[in-house]
């Protein structure tokens, strides 16, 4: 309630100091921008730069073109590259990127398929249908839609090289290509397919659309892909239904990575010039207009609405004021005021989290030994190997924390190091550090994608990591990047349990090398019958905890 009120009262009194202020016009950047394209980008390029210009009179724009043989010392500070997955590589994929756009290869079925209702129902996998297309099985239709569906699969595609590749690479083979019918355009892979209920088509994703980029165009409809080949469209495989829907699976991960070409903007550094982050906003949002005439597709709004949030002007935006005696003395008392809120705010709240701190971060008593059926495995999670949990909500985010096992084993958490909202966080490297009384652990991630929202509420009780790891406990909250493939690498509660068992050997094996090395005391950690005494690193040196993280940790990302 008291914060609620000072931001209230906050509000009021800057009111009336910016209805009698001259504010200049902080969101407009005189900074020239300085653009480098790969050849097949400098299009779209020059396009931005155009409509940037008129939009923004006075912006200066300087676009040259990017030759893949380039070394990144062309790129200075003050530069963006726009580049795809092609040549973002080296030296150039360790610098800092940001997703503006992709070149998406879609296939694409005639809406009155006789065996539409079965493929809905079981998806076309890769494996099934490039022997129906090469020819392996003569079987035609029935490889792909099963028995009784007899006839030969009439293939139609856009003769674009880019887009030729990225179906080789789907395939896995350019086999399929003697089937093929090489269209001019997209538009005409469309009618081909619309007019032949036979037929399944390869084409952009921009061109499948209607006149207003939401809705399919008429006859067609989008060919589902089993991904993982099991004969069964899954929960996370249905994402065909619609234009929304398929941008969104795209986003995340559930789509066959070999027909997504990301297209990047790169520079030197994280953007901080005001020049840059304004633009590339634009870019994300005003700019996406222009893609369809390129065949790029567009940045799902959620996605372009975490990118914005990703961007972060550094730079201190000038103001110039003409403010009047009464507007300064509002501000000079509304400070004292607000001064006086916050510190009776703090007051109130560091006598109540000191109440809650004897209950959150009090030692953690054992409860006596621990084996694999002590340690709680939560069905519908996935687990991984780094001892992470990972969660996808409905909304596509994944939520993701530590498993019980770590948290058992490591004894109370007294600290965290987080990263913030918008970092990169990428599978098997560093996502959150634990502490507990100066020793600590690094804990990789399972999944890779941008961190929507830390649990903040760790900085003051980390010990909801041991309490409730599954629930208030949780570390991330994550737009994934790579999902459909990263899952795979994953356990459901059943492997994971019967992993654990080889986890617990391992961890018998640890101990008992510390044993052996006079740093651990033979008593008091291991049983007769192999039971793991709980909190067992918890009285631990700093060494021993180097080594669990060396030699147990670490070769498991």
């Amino acid at each position: 309630m008291i914060k609620c009120f000072a931001v209230l009262l906050l509000a009021a009194a800057v009111q009336p100091f910016g209805s009698g202020s001259n504010l200049s016009a902080a969101g407009t950047p005189q900074d020239d921008i300085g653009i480098l394209a790969e050849p097949s980008l400098s299009v779209i390029a020059e396009q931005w730069a155009e409509a940037y210009r008129e939009a923004y009179p006075g912006r200066v724009i300087h676009v040259n073109q990017y030759r893949k043989g380039d070394n990144t010392g062309v790129i200075s500070g003050s530069e963006l590259l726009f580049a795809s997955d092609r040549i973002v590589k080296g030296e150039l994929a360790s610098l800092w990127k940001m997703v503006v756009a992709r070149d998406v290869v879609v296939p694409v079925l005639n809406k009155n398929n006789p065996w539409l209702q079965a493929i809905e129902k079981t998806g076309i996998s890769q494996k099934n249908l490039a022997e129906a297309l090469e020819g392996i099985n003569s079987a035609g239709w029935s490889s792909i839609a099963g028995e009784g569906s007899n006839g030969v699969v009439s293939l139609y595609m856009v003769e674009d090289a880019s887009l030729v590749d990225a179906v080789d690479s789907f395939m896995g083979s350019s086999g399929y290509r003697s089937s093929a019918v090489m269209a001019a355009s997209g538009a005409s892979v469309v009618d081909m397919v619309s007019a032949n209920t036979l037929s399944i088509g390869f084409c952009k994703l921009a061109d499948i659309t209607d006149g207003g980029g939401e809705n399919l165009a008429d006859g067609i409809i989008l060919l589902p892909v089993d991904l993982n080949g099991n004969g069964s469209l899954d929960y996370f495989e249905d994402i065909y239904d619609d234009i929304e829907t398929l941008e969104r699976g795209i986003w995340i991960g559930k789509y066959p990575r070999s027909l997504v070409t990301n297209i990047y903007a790169i520079s030197a550094q994280a953007p901080a010039a005001e020049a840059q982050t304004s633009f590339l906003k634009w870019v994300v949002t005003g700019g996406q207009d222009y893609l369809a005439a390129g065949s790029l597709a567009e940045l799902n709004p959620n996605e372009r609405y975490s990118r914005m949030a990703g961007l972060t002007v550094t730079t201190t935006q000038a103001v110039s004021v003409s403010q009047s005696g009464s507007a300064g003395r509002t501000i000079i008392i509304a400070g004292v005021l607000l001064a006086g809120l916050l510190f009776i705010s703090f007051s109130i709240s560091w006598f109540i989290r000191k109440g809650e701190e004897e209950v959150f971060l009090q030692p953690f008593p054992s409860k006596g030994m621990m084996d694999e059926g002590s340690v709680a495995v939560p069905g519908g999670l996935l687990y991984d190997r780094t001892h992470t949990w990972a969660f996808m909500e409905r909304n596509g985010d994944v939520r993701m924390g530590i498993d019980d096992f770590l948290q058992k084993v490591t004894g109370r958490v007294t600290n965290v190091l987080l990263k913030k909202p918008g970092e990169i966080i990428t599978r098997g490297e560093r996502a959150v550090t634990i502490i507990q009384d100066g020793k600590q652990l690094v804990i990789y991630s399972p999944v890779s994608g941008v961190v929507i929202k830390a649990n903040e509420e760790l900085l003051d009780y980390a010990g909801k990591i041991n309490s409730s790891p599954y629930n208030d406990g949780w570390v991330y909250l994550v737009e994934p990047e790579n999902w459909s493939a990263e899952v795979a690498r994953m356990k459901d509660a059943g492997k994971y349990r019967a992993w654990l068992k080889e986890e617990f050997a391992r961890m018998r094996d640890f101990l008992s090398s510390l044993m052996k090395s006079g740093q651990l005391n033979t008593g008091v950690v291991l049983q007769d019958g192999g039971e793991i005494a709980e909190n067992v690193l918890n009285t631990l040196d700093p060494r021993s905890w180097e080594d669990f993280q060396n030699r147990f940790i670490d070769i498991s990302r």
